[in-house]
């Protein structure tokens, strides 16, 4: 029986998956650390396999090439037709894929192609996507000697990309480190949409606890409780505050003590890890790390301006709650 799938750009060749096992998630070239052998497929929809680049729960990456340019391709791991609700989650995929392909701005990363290998309902959800040459942010080289200025250009480009993604109505939900691609000319690429949702969605992962724990707002924690775009400013803040200081704001060594802290404790005020952090930065971070959405910056536009130099951010009462003023 035909399915109502949303039509591909073009059937592709199904590729296995299994071949990639034990390789580190990434597209950006100065991380590449492929431990495993390349996939059976030599060529996927006209694009030659180069060789793997990582794999992860959510699928593997793959490098390739097309008309001598080279591209990344995610493939999501085959969703089981057998599951209730397997029809959903390829449409939701069809859905984001679609809005995301819509999106052109120089701090995301571009997707030139989605679709589904085979169009059928045992299909494999891909994306085709434009190759980062750089490096994620977590393991860009000598980060630590980066001026205070470089480091808020990155924060300032990646809430530019967040401001574009919230105005198609997505929210992110995974803003971390490692899906920050950044070139060595300092060039800021927001990457990895895996679980990301759109906003006015009622499918189930909207409400579910997705993404990377130690970089995720008190609200993402509760299961049942919707969250939005505030979610993604309080987690660029976290970001925010660990490349500007050094350290991240919210400590645990397992995931009941992560979520306590983020839900519960008040982290150092970065001025007495900085000194020479504009106050202005500080009360920017404060209104981005705000437990209750309520008291955080409302948009990344709010938050832009507020990055702007020659950052005059004013300090409220409620900015002050944010921190604890020991080290």
């Amino acid at each position: 029986m035909e399915n109502n799938y949303p039509k591909t750009p073009r059937d592709i060749t199904p590729v296995s998956l299994e071949a990639t096992e034990g390789f580190s998630p990434s597209i950006a070239e100065g991380d590449i650390t492929p431990s495993g052998n390349a996939p059976s497929a030599s060529k996927i929809s006209g694009f030659s396999v180069v060789r793997a680049l990582g794999a992860g729960s959510m699928g593997v990456v793959l490098l390739v090439e097309k008309d001598k340019r080279r591209f990344a391709m995610k493939l999501a791991r085959k969703i089981d037709s057998g599951r209730n609700d397997s029809s959903d989650e390829i449409q939701r995929f069809i859905r984001e894929a679609q809005i995301l392909s819509s999106i052109h701005h120089p701090n995301v990363v571009e997707i030139v192609e989605y679709g589904i290998s085979p169009p059928t309902n045992d299909g494999v959800p891909f994306l085709v996507m434009e190759f980062v040459s750089g490096y994620p942010l977590n393991t860009f080289p000598d980060l630590e000697k980066k001026t205070q200025d470089w480091k808020i250009s990155i924060v300032r480009q990646v809430a530019s990309a967040l401001e574009a993604v919230h105005s198609h109505g997505i929210v992110h939900r995974d803003v971390k480190p490692g899906n920050i691609l950044v070139s060595n000319d300092g060039t800021a690429k927001l990457d990895d949409f895996g679980v990301a949702e759109i906003a006015e969605s009622n499918s189930r992962t909207m409400l579910d606890a997705l993404g990377s724990p130690a970089y995720m707002a008190p609200e993402a924690f509760d299961h049942g409780k919707t969250k939005d775009h505030r979610s993604d400013i309080f987690s660029l803040g976290i970001v925010a505050y660990e490349l500007i200081t050094g350290i991240k704001p919210f400590h645990g060594t397992n995931l009941d003590e992560i979520k306590s802290a983020i839900k519960n404790n008040d982290p150092i005020a970065p001025v007495l890890l900085e000194p020479s952090l504009p106050l202005g930065v500080q009360n920017t971070l404060a209104g981005m790390l705000a437990k209750a959405p309520s008291d955080r910056f409302q948009s990344m536009s709010d938050v832009l301006k507020a990055l702007s130099p020659p950052y005059n951010a004013p300090s409220t009462a409620k900015a002050k709650q944010v921190w604890r003023r020991e080290r």
